[in-house]
């Protein structure tokens, strides 16, 4: 199937949902009318929109996780959405986001006269050591002679690691979008997680929700629901990035429920203890999308947990 006709298949899925959604009256029948709605920004869009017109914002096939890191599931976002953390998908490959880690890594520009080189910078501050990874033998050779005679080089970095952190929770996001639909997201108190997606440098919430387990909870990748600790009840999405060179990261983000005080449990998630016991059960293989008595089945999920 091309992209167009995917495009086309996954709006008339997203149309679809959205009609079952106006029959609750909370939502605006006339307002929702033939469009479907970018699960980031909230812009509304229509089947036209399918298309490429001119500088007009339009729909596009976003690969969840970024394609080259393995992902092959594929949600509807308008260009902009999907363009917003270009700049910071490379960091997913060099920047391993843990809490608890003692290294952390940054991109740098290595100078050395008038050249300039990309590195990645590795600071270990239990050996107080750094460490610059050039990204190929050409480079390498390069700086090499460049640095050639002079006593000095000078390196600048940006710390992207925030960023890393709100791309991962976006990847979340959309994976546990891709699998309920807009019954999940369309809660206002998810507007504070879109909010934190939208500005990756600003703290919206107090963490990405990542949690990195001490137990030895070892779950295939996908979505679940947390049954305790009664105060974690959340989704719990579960997803790897894989390198070219085969080794993967993987990662669990909770995403809480929308019957909670949302940036209350990313503030409580902050003080999570090491070794936590987690609960967790799989949710049923079901049309979450087309069945309109499953339109809210995971929030009805977390609740039941949350009583």
């Amino acid at each position: 199937m091309g992209k167009a006709k995917r495009k086309l298949h996954l709006f008339k899925l997203y149309r679809k949902n959205i009609e079952l959604l106006c029959e609750n009256p909370r939502y605006n029948r006339d307002v929702l009318k033939d469009i479907i709605i970018c699960p980031i920004c909230f812009h509304t869009f229509k089947e036209s929109d399918i298309k490429r017109s001119g500088d007009k914002n339009y729909l596009t096939i976003e690969h969840v996780p970024p394609q080259y890191l393995g992902g092959r599931t594929e949600v509807l976002t308008c260009y902009k959405c999907n363009n917003l953390f270009s700049e910071f998908d490379k960091e997913l490959v060099y920047v391993p986001h843990r809490q608890d880690s003692t290294v952390v890594n940054w991109r740098a520009k290595l100078k050395a006269g008038e050249d300039k080189f990309g590195a990645i910078t590795e600071f270990d501050f239990n050996t107080n050591t750094i460490k610059f990874t050039l990204s190929n033998n050409d480079d390498l050779t390069k700086f090499i002679e460049s640095f050639k005679g002079k006593n000095q080089f000078n390196f600048e970095v940006k710390d992207k690691t925030k960023a890393v952190g709100t791309n991962l929770l976006k990847i979340a996001y959309l994976l546990a979008f891709h699998k309920f639909g807009y019954g999940l997201i369309m809660q206002p108190q998810y507007n504070f997680i879109r909010a934190q997606i939208q500005s990756p440098y600003e703290t919206i919430l107090d963490n990405h929700g990542v949690v990195h387990f001490n137990d030895g909870l070892d779950l295939p990748d996908g979505v679940y629901v947390v049954k305790q600790p009664k105060e974690f009840v959340s989704l719990l999405v579960r997803f790897r990035l894989t390198k070219q060179d085969g080794t993967a990261n993987v990662y669990s983000v909770h995403l809480p429920s929308p019957a909670v005080d949302v940036v209350g449990f990313y503030k409580r998630l902050s003080t999570i203890p090491k070794g936590v016991k987690y609960v967790v059960a799989n949710f049923d293989d079901l049309d979450y999308w087309s069945d309109r008595t499953q339109a809210y089945a995971a929030i009805h999920e977390m609740n039941h947990y949350l009583q």
